[in-house]
């Protein structure tokens, strides 16, 4: 499973390959990857290596989502000395859904929980902090709120408590931030595009309207468990589940893209284009099942998943009329 890609400037590529759990620096005009750093704890090693960040040149930040740190990885593939690490900065670490990007201003940036501990236990929250910790001190700070997708609390079995049960197509909001800080936010009721920017300011883009999508029998089938609601439509767009990509991204451009949710057996994959000022610009339309897995100025990169056979990489020229 590819979860991470970063461009380099002479044409390469840095790729997370997490089945493997390795970071690979690929060539396009040669058919071998080379592994780039080495498993393991030590100060340049990683364990679980999950998504790559451009924060300033060809320096990427690599995610150990299981060591709980940074690592910055240069162009020659050197990796160096940890960042934000969770034996240093253990609470940042707790409750929290994960990292969501790092920026070129020295920031990383991380959601907040899901949860609302209580004393007589969790509750799901409706809403949740977009936070931006400066990597230097591990000081964090509040950026902006997002809805969060509904989470129903029904009985655990043998009357041990409760359980959490998500339902499919809740509203929600997303978001993703770019390597000069500003966070993209996308909004699912109404659908529409905010800007949230290092220096505080909002922009609000113009709502957005649509048709939405029906969710059909073929939706349904799709799910083993009974105990699903499901909705008479999807909204706008999505989660579409644990350790997956978000449905935002933000391209060297400056510009938003949003993972639309479309119907069952649709034969393209779309994104909407916002600008900076959050006005939505038209639609990007790729083939079925290829996601965007991130930019460089020249091209987009993508991954085909095919059962049983794995992901496959590839590239498409960078640019919204494509």
């Amino acid at each position: 499973m590819i979860t991470g890609v970063h461009g380099l400037a002479d044409g390469r590529l840095l790729v997370v390959d997490g089945r493997r759990r390795a970071v690979l620096l690929v060539d396009w005009d040669s058919a071998a990857p080379v592994v780039v750093g080495a498993r393991g704890d030590g100060p340049a090693h990683y364990l679980g290596p999950m998504r790559l960040f451009g924060v300033r040149g060809d320096t990427a930040l690599l995610e150990d989502a299981e060591l709980g740190r940074l690592l910055p990885v240069a162009q020659s593939g050197a990796v160096g000395a940890p960042e934000l690490d969770r034996q240093v900065h253990p609470a940042l670490w707790e409750d929290l859904m994960g990292l969501r990007g790092a920026d070129s201003l020295g920031s990383a940036w991380l959601a907040g929980p899901v949860l609302e501990e209580r004393p007589d236990g969790a509750l799901p929250r409706d809403s949740t902090p977009v936070l931006r910790v400066d990597r230097r001190t591990g000081r964090a700070d509040t950026v902006a709120m997002v809805r969060l997708a509904a989470l129903d609390v029904v009985p655990a079995g043998g009357g041990a408590g409760s359980r959490f049960l998500f339902q499919p197509w809740r509203v929600q909001d997303d978001w993703a931030v770019g390597p000069d800080g500003r966070v993209a936010v996308a909004r699912g009721d109404p659908y529409r595009m905010e800007w949230f920017l290092p220096s505080g300011e909002r922009v609000q883009g113009p709502i957005v309207t649509y048709q939405p999508v029906p969710v059909t029998a073929a939706d349904r089938e799709r799910s083993r468990d009974g105990s699903r609601e499901w909705p008479a439509v999807k909204p706008a767009f999505g989660y579409r589940g644990a350790g997956q990509w978000g449905a935002v991204l933000v391209d060297p451009a400056g510009r938003a893209w949003v993972h639309r949710l479309t119907a069952a057996g649709e034969p393209e994959t779309r994104y909407d284009i916002f600008d900076e000022q959050g006005v939505h610009q038209g639609q990007v339309t790729l083939g079925a099942g290829v996601l965007v897995r991130g930019f460089d100025p020249r091209w987009i990169y993508t991954v085909r998943a095919v059962p049983g056979v794995g992901e496959y990489l590839g590239r498409v020229p960078f640019g919204i009329d494509r």
